[in-house]
């Protein structure tokens, strides 16, 4: 059984093969862009949390390294438990070529001059992740009885600007030794995702560090989430956080919003969705399964891709607990949606706060609704089941109390109920809400991260 999605493969000889959203021309678009450049520029990938970035950025990435660029991937969210981002943004340049270790080790020794929390022996542990043993060493020897000189390193403003210009000197000259004939893409992933104070000190360090030529920044974002991390850091919502932005950001591509209906297809397929809807019922009919995938496409189109991959998976468990129970997929499908996006209406639909009278008013308050979805049958058929099968759920009586009520519009009700057993099966007007609400429910012990 499947329910956590594997990460796509990429393909290193064909890397846009698997993409679902036909990506590859923006990965194309870029990399001109990028050609034409040998100084230093930052460029921000702008799209919403949740629409693909990081699978796109890596399939970028194995593009630009087959035509001859060398490439960093930097996830900082899974490097923000560091307070100085320099360190691990220095050594993922460290990792990629062993042979720039003399060259690191001058860049390493005038970096003690910026931030005494940068090589302290207590980090030690967490620099060998990145920086040879024998660098470690030469810069931790350097600081040896010296925090009263470091800290006035730290407060003196005309020796730190020296040791900033010596700093992009030898980084520039790291950067021209791992890559001499074009220019280096350094990818930073996440960055809208990590803590907000670690996201600011990341553009800082970029900006004030590596500002040197053969070096291009390529950040993911989200450029809505970013500015909300700025206005934390700086504790104000006055700040004009999106200008602020623009003093690190020399070009921003805003990805387009694709067509997910590839991708919903691929979850359908990778959650074996089908398997579960042939295995409940021998006679669950092609037309029912054709118009349970078209109702999940139009339910769920609006959500992004992190939130499509988690309601598939939510759909996927509401069904395992169906057992010879007949489906009914407008019935089933509609509920989860309004678990997810309307909760405080399923809460009533849950707790039978409605009476007959009021949940037919809500059914008929939701007549556009449905009319938008296409949900292959008539409005008032379907109304006609949800009130049989709500009306089962409430109480025993409360069908037929409804039925004989005397409000005018449960008429014409009456005559669609004679029209559902060809549409639902003899057995429909059995059908109780408990049924689809305990498979709905079942989904609560589980998270699906």
């Amino acid at each position: 059984m499947k329910i956590k999605l594997d990460d796509l493969a990429i393909d290193k000889d064909d890397p846009f093969k698997n993409c679902l959203f036909n990506r590859e021309k923006y990965a194309d678009i870029l990399n001109k862009v990028i050609s034409n450049y040998n100084k230093n520029i930052v460029m921000a990938v702008n799209s919403e949390w949740g629409t693909g970035k990081s699978t796109f950025l890596r399939m970028w990435q194995q593009k630009l390294t087959n035509t001859g660029f060398l490439t960093v991937y930097f996830n900082a969210w899974e490097n923000d438990f560091e307070d100085e981002p320099l360190t691990a943004l220095l050594g993922e340049l460290s990792a990629i070529q062993p042979s720039s270790k003399k060259n690191f080790d001058k860049v390493l020794d005038v970096a003690k001059n910026f931030a005494i929390e940068f090589l302290p022996a207590a980090a030690k542990g967490i620099a060998k992740k990145y920086i040879s043993e024998d660098a470690i060493d030469i810069v931790e020897s350097g600081l040896d009885g010296s925090s009263a000189l470091v800290k006035k390193l730290l407060v003196d403003y005309s020796v730190k600007k020296v040791s900033l210009i010596k700093f992009r000197e030898e980084i520039g000259k790291v950067i021209k030794n791992l890559s001499p004939n074009r220019p280096l893409v350094f990818f930073i992933d996440e960055l809208d995702r990590c803590r907000p104070n670690y996201a600011v000190s990341i553009l800082e360090k970029i900006k004030h560090f590596f500002n040197v030529s053969n070096i291009i920044f390529v950040l993911a974002i989200d450029k809505e989430q970013l500015s909300h991390s700025v206005c934390g850091v700086y504790n104000s919502e006055k700040i004009n956080s999106k200008e602020y932005l623009r003093r690190f950001i020399d070009i921003e591509y805003s990805m387009p919003n694709d067509s997910k209906e590839n991708y919903v297809k691929y979850l359908i397929n990778y959650y074996q969705i089908n398997e579960d809807l042939q295995n409940n019922d021998k006679h669950f009919r092609t037309k029912e399964e054709d118009q349970f995938y078209h109702l999940i496409w139009n339910l769920f189109h609006g959500f992004n891709l992190r939130k499509l991959e988690k309601t598939l998976g939510l759909i996927k468990l509401s069904l395992i607990s169906v057992n010879s129970e007949k489906i009914y997929p407008e019935i089933h499908l509609l509920l989860i949606y309004l678990k997810l996006e309307k909760p405080d209406l399923y809460n009533k639909i849950l707790k039978k706060k409605f009476s007959m009278s009021e949940f037919y008013k809500e059914l008929n308050d939701l007549t556009s609704f449905y009319l938008k979805l296409e949900v292959g049958i008539e409005i008032l058929e379907f109304h006609a089941i949800m009130m049989i099968c709500y009306g089962n759920y409430l109480s025993p009586t409360a069908l037929n109390e409804f039925i004989h009520s005397a409000v005018a519009e449960v008429q014409s009700l009456i005559q669609s109920f004679k029209n559902l057993q060809p549409i639902y099966g003899h057995q429909c007007l059995n059908a109780n809400l408990e049924t689809f609400i305990y498979r709905i429910e079942i989904t609560n012990d589980f998270n699906i991260a």
